[in-house]
């Protein structure tokens, strides 16, 4: 990410407007109405969610997020956690379950997120030879779609 990028400014009303737009396009205003919040977090996390608070905290440092259109990738990343309905937990079966379905919904940012997963990804799919094959197919079309989308 070039570090010239600025992160635009994002007030916790227009989190919180993002937050309900993505729940209401991919998600059909179903998933629970949750804060979403600036908040300084620990070192190598942009975003966090608590289910019991119902809060989405995300950090805003230009360190964190260094730009605007990454904000709207972990705000939709922080709600598929969200939608798995789990109080805390690592990215799981269900986790990726919503990253895929919002990328046939056609999301570029949960399409994004899908590509920086690799490890955790392997450890969810069948590990059979076919699947896996279908899984790599995947991931290099979508690379290529989003390369060519970005010219």
């Amino acid at each position: 990410m070039p570090a010239t990028m600025q992160v635009l400014k994002w007030t916790q009303p227009r989190l919180q407007r993002l937050f309900r737009y993505y729940n209401t396009r991919y998600w059909g205003g179903e998933l629970p109405e949750f804060r979403v919040v600036n908040r300084r977090l620990k070192k190598g996390i942009a975003g966090w969610y608590d289910y019991t608070h119902k809060t989405i905290w995300i950090d805003l440092r230009p360190e964190k997020i260094p730009a605007d259109r990454y904000v709207k990738q972990v705000v939709l990343h922080e709600c598929c956690h969200v939608a798995t309905r789990q109080s805390r937990g690592p990215h799981g079966a269900r986790f990726f379950h919503e990253v895929l379905r919002l990328i046939g919904l056609g999301s570029r940012w949960a399409a994004r997120d899908w590509l920086e997963f690799d490890d955790a990804k392997q450890e969810i799919v069948e590990a059979t030879p076919e699947c896996l094959a279908r899984l790599r197919q995947f991931h290099s079309d979508l690379r290529e779609q989003l390369s060519s989308n970005a010219s």
